[in-house]
């Protein structure tokens, strides 16, 4: 039996209550995830602020906003860039206008439990576990960020970062005071990317992160042939299990 701790968190966005219910209740009882349910467009936005998912399933046709705009959002921010999206279209036509948008799959309404539940464990398969024990918060004399939750301000300004920028920020600032190689940020942010291709790709965009950040840019300090070192200034941090 899977410990609440370890459930994946799949956001159920669907304006019909009754099937979302129906849904809940097989993801949680047969698939062992921890299920949300939103019934609004903004309602599953800040829910996905609150607590990042593992996977969305989107109902398009919502009361307050498309669902096109739904994945554009979610696409956008740092924290839900890569969450699986699984539309629930009414039709075929309409589904390929949500991919468009960034969604990864969709399935037709209407629709077997059976066949939801296969679609929603490829998705999972997909996606790598969730990672323990990352560095959560960071608040210094400029920069203040909720990694978890894509939040980043500097001097009071939230700051919008693309998503390799918020990634190279979050495993400067959890590895301070320590010079990190540019092939080591390589393969933390990129994966298994080409480390010699992307390599002259780092400094363009610890450019461009440094840039975004203003006055708390000059943590970011590079060592020729060496690499980067986010240098510590006074500040308050909690690691998140």
């Amino acid at each position: 039996m899977t410990s609440p701790s370890t459930k994946r968190l799949v956001l159920v966005v669907e304006n019909d209550k009754t099937l979302a219910n129906r849904i809940k209740r097989r993801l949680e009882h047969e698939a062992e995830l921890t299920v949300r349910f939103a019934r609004a467009a903004y309602e599953a936005l800040w829910a996905t602020v609150d607590q990042r998912p593992d996977l969305v399933v989107l109902d398009p046709e919502l009361p307050d906003l498309a669902g096109t705009e739904v994945c554009r959002i979610l696409r956008s921010r740092a924290s839900t860039a890569d969450v699986p999206i699984l539309v629930l279209a009414p039709k075929a036509a309409r589904a390929s206008q949500i991919a468009a948008a960034g969604a990864d799959d969709y399935i037709t309404k209407p629709f077997t439990m059976e066949d939801l539940h296969a679609r929603i464990r490829f998705a999972l398969r997909r996606q790598p576990e969730p990672q323990q024990g990352r560095l959560n918060s960071y608040q210094g004399a400029h920069l203040r960020a909720t990694f978890g939750d894509g939040f980043v301000t500097v001097d009071g300004r939230r700051i919008d970062l693309a998503r390799r920028e918020f990634d190279l920020l979050w495993y400067l600032v959890e590895h301070r005071n320590e010079v990190v190689s540019r092939e080591r940020l390589v393969h933390a942010v990129w994966g298994d990317a080409d480390v010699a291709t992307d390599c002259r790709t780092v400094a363009t965009h610890v450019a461009r992160l440094r840039a975004k950040l203003g006055s708390a840019g000059k943590q970011i300090r590079t060592f020729v042939r060496k690499g980067y070192i986010f240098t510590e200034d006074t500040e308050v941090q909690s690691r998140g299990a």
